[in-house]
């Protein structure tokens, strides 16, 4: 009988007082990262009678709260739900109000210091190139408009797009077949997302993983790659006999004498110091931090040396030797 009526409506656990204190949990990375799938999992437990709620103020004086994940099955594209409730039974702070009364205390210090705040965004902004960043603000700027034609609405002053692997997965087939746009482009795109989502510090799917980690993405990206027509046409390398010809016919009187001169001189330097063409030239307005200036080269006896101020593919600030044979104008 015991045994029946302890199924029935529970065992006693002798335990009449509990001098435990109130601690809301965060939910797990995974559910903050895909929440509408968190919200139907929620409507499939509640409907089927496992999870009571919602409630508009909490039931009990005294409560716990444990934290709610998700695990997606790459193969069969289903998800499961966790709650996990091993979290609460660890070792926790006393309140989960002063938790977070100590959390946006920091946030509130950290603000205050202006100084400090402009030369960490100043550093985020030099993380990458200024080109890089181009195209990155241009991948971004795709994705909304996606989003707006797909019927997505949100605050563009005050909130970021909405971000989820599923939406990430139809915008990259978007790009595929209504843009015409490769693979590897469609990628730059979703990595530049991920760089300005960083940047403006919301919680989002890339806070704990990047694009490679998106099983389901990757899987959209093969499946675009396959159906790729490959390109006939063969990158050829640039040449030491192109580039004599090139100089040869600028002597030819092609263009001014300054002129000629000026574009000999960016050839022979970006060949024979391999070079990019953005790191040598300016595309748009001129900036002296970053574009080689003229104080930036040092003719010696021996070299000529030019002080390259930003790199695609290295450090900034890293000198260039070429020898003085290779100079187009020592004058």
């Amino acid at each position: 009988m015991y045994l029946l009526n302890g199924i029935r409506f529970g065992f006693d656990t002798l335990v009449s007082i509990l001098d435990l204190p109130t601690f809301e949990c965060k939910n797990l990375l995974s559910a903050i990262r895909d929440p509408e799938s968190v919200d139907m999992l929620l409507k499939q437990e509640i409907d089927k009678g496992y999870v009571k709620g919602p409630f508009s103020s909490p039931p009990f004086e005294t409560y716990r709260v444990s934290p709610i994940g998700i695990c997606k099955k790459a193969i069969f594209t289903t998800t499961s739900f966790i709650l996990d409730h091993l979290l609460t039974r660890t070792n926790l702070p006393k309140s989960s109000t002063s938790s977070r009364d100590s959390t946006h205390s920091v946030s509130e210090i950290l603000a205050s210091n202006v100084e400090l705040n402009a030369k960490v965004k100043n550093l985020i902004h030099n993380s990458i190139a200024s080109s890089t960043r181009s195209q990155y603000e241009h991948g971004f700027k795709s994705y909304k408009n996606f989003l707006c034609l797909s019927g997505f609405k949100w605050d563009d002053k005050t909130d970021m797009p909405p971000l989820t692997e599923d939406i990430l997965m139809h915008y990259a087939t978007h790009c595929h077949e209504n843009l015409k746009i490769k693979c590897s482009t469609i990628k730059m795109y979703i990595c530049g997302l991920r760089y300005i989502y960083l940047q403006s510090g919301v919680q989002c799917l890339f806070t704990d993983c990047c694009s490679s980690k998106l099983l389901r993405l990757e899987t959209i990206y093969r499946g675009i790659k396959k159906q790729e027509v490959k390109s006939s046409r063969k990158r050829l390398p640039l040449t030491y006999d192109i580039i004599k010809n090139m100089i040869t016919a600028l002597h030819k009187g092609i263009f001014s004498p300054f002129v000629t001169a000026l574009i000999e001189a960016a050839c022979v330097v970006a060949y024979f110091g391999f070079l990019r063409c953005g790191e040598l030239t300016v595309n748009t307005d001129f900036d002296a931090s970053c574009n080689l200036c003229i104080e930036d080269i040092t003719l010696k006896r021996v070299a000529c040396i030019s002080c390259i101020r930003v790199w695609q593919t290295a450090r900034s600030g890293v000198n260039v030797y070429l020898s003085y044979h290779f100079c187009a104008d020592r004058r």
